[in-house]
């Protein structure tokens, strides 16, 4: 009888540690999802950090050239403002817009005479 009340005994053990890791188990995941999530915002974040970074530095440089370089300036006044020098003529180009689906397909359809 003693050896079947210690195979209950060990029984009923095994049984209470399964029960105990399947409680920590559901206790613990909800906490690991809201971890890697907020892992993954991190890491959303940093690249953000370092692109905003990025833009920065280009501003930068580029309000130094325009505070010590008259080059930078005269760019900026014709690429942005359509200045020009006493003499020149300025042409703009528009570039031909985007043929869309209708037009394509109009296109594509032949021509009957009459």
């Amino acid at each position: 009888m003693a050896s079947g009340r210690k195979k209950f005994i060990l029984t009923m053990i095994y049984f209470i540690l399964i029960l105990l890791f399947v409680v920590a188990v559901l206790l613990i995941w909800p906490a690991y999802r809201d971890y890697r999530k907020k892992q993954n915002d991190v890491y959303l974040l940093k690249d953000q950090a370092s692109e905003k970074r990025r833009i920065r530095a280009e501003l930068e440089h580029d309000v130094k050239a325009l505070q010590s370089q008259p080059e930078a300036v005269e760019k900026v006044a014709r690429e942005k403002f359509g200045l020009c020098e006493e003499g020149e003529t300025v042409i703009l180009y528009n570039p031909p817009p985007e043929p869309n689906k209708n037009t394509t397909e109009l296109k594509n359809i032949p021509e009957v005479k009459p």
